[in-house]
């Protein structure tokens, strides 16, 4: 199941690029926070990203720890067990 959604929030280290596939497609993977709720609801949420292509390469190089970045897209939950829990 997938959502589109946006988010702004804070780079929490810089982001990763790399080459992925037999073509080097550039990936960048970005590790976000940002805050939830208000008062004494409030609690942060960390967000996994992924950027391809041109975006990656613009993102890697523009954007570093600390770095406030507007996300939008596709979100995507990924389930996985440890030790059958």
């Amino acid at each position: 199941m997938s959502s589109n959604v946006s988010v702004v929030g804070r780079l929490c280290r810089d982001a990763e690029l790399r080459e992925v596939g037999t073509n080097k497609t550039k990936n960048c993977r970005l590790n976000l926070a940002f805050d939830e709720g208000f008062g004494d609801n409030k609690k942060s949420v960390f967000l996994d990203v992924e950027v391809w292509a041109g975006v990656a390469e613009s993102t890697a190089r523009y954007t570093k720890k600390g770095s406030k970045v507007f996300v939008t897209g596709c979100l995507k939950q990924d389930n996985w067990e440890k030790d059958g829990v």
